[in-house]
């Protein structure tokens, strides 16, 4: 039901005030969070991408909300996807963005880099299974 509600809600949001207002990108938000609480990954990669992208359009690539949005979506491609080479590169640049602006000891640094530490550790896995023939990977 809440799904279907804020699927709604976004759909009249968008014809109201466009694909890219910030109320628009709240409730992308909103459902993508939903979604990964319900274990529908492929559902919310596509909303955190969305968000993501607005945000670097129209806020910057060094935007503290773009960073974090990247962050969020390479969080989710790595832990609820699987897809570790691509995750590093989100969760790279957006680990240089808040060292800076957040400072290294902020906790949304330390979980970026602690996720940046977790590909490294998800990529060497998957390697090792594809060595041994388990595993077959798009990079």
């Amino acid at each position: 039901a809440a799904e279907l509600h804020l699927r709604s809600a976004l759909e009249l949001q968008e014809q109201l005030h466009g694909p890219k207002h910030p109320d628009t990108l709240i409730i992308i938000n909103n459902l993508a969070c939903l979604l990964q609480v319900s274990g529908k990954f492929q559902d919310a990669e596509p909303l955190l991408r969305r968000i993501f992208e607005v945000s670097k359009e129209l806020l910057g690539s060094n935007h503290l909300d773009t960073l974090v949005a990247a962050s969020r979506l390479g969080m989710l491609l790595l832990y609820d996807i699987g897809q570790p080479w691509e995750a590093e590169e989100l969760l790279c640049t957006s680990l240089r963005g808040m060292d800076v602006q957040l400072g290294p000891s902020h906790e949304q640094t330390q979980t970026t880099r602690r996720a940046l530490s977790d590909v490294v550790k998800q990529k060497n896995l998957l390697i090792q299974q594809m060595k041994q023939g388990v595993v077959v990977i798009a990079i």
